[in-house]
């Protein structure tokens, strides 16, 4: 499952929920700013405050998407971190990683 975490003011964000739209995938968006818990989280999990970020679920693996690079970005056997350059990056990187 494919869930966008998003801001609403965020003009990235809108365009990669449109971008999504249009391909028909299948995803979930959250409002993090609803959810400031979650957002914290999230921002904690990943080293960055920066949106759209993007989770793919899997049975045994999480793999994010986020814009911004940091030390954080590795592969533990629960988590894969990817660092996209644009929306159209982003839904590549998603279309290959489903």
């Amino acid at each position: 499952m494919i869930t966008a975490y998003t801001l609403a003011g965020c003009r990235t964000c809108k365009e990669l929920l449109s971008r999504l739209n249009s391909t028909s995938l299948p995803y979930r968006n959250i409002d993090v700013e609803a959810n400031e818990e979650l957002a914290d989280n999230l921002e904690n999990l990943l080293n960055t405050s920066i949106y759209p970020i993007v989770q793919i679920a899997k049975p045994t693996l999480d793999i994010y998407f986020t814009s911004e690079k940091s030390d954080h970005y590795y592969f533990d056997n629960t988590k894969i971190i990817f660092v996209y350059s644009g929306v159209a990056h982003l839904i590549d990187l998603i279309k290959r990683n489903l």
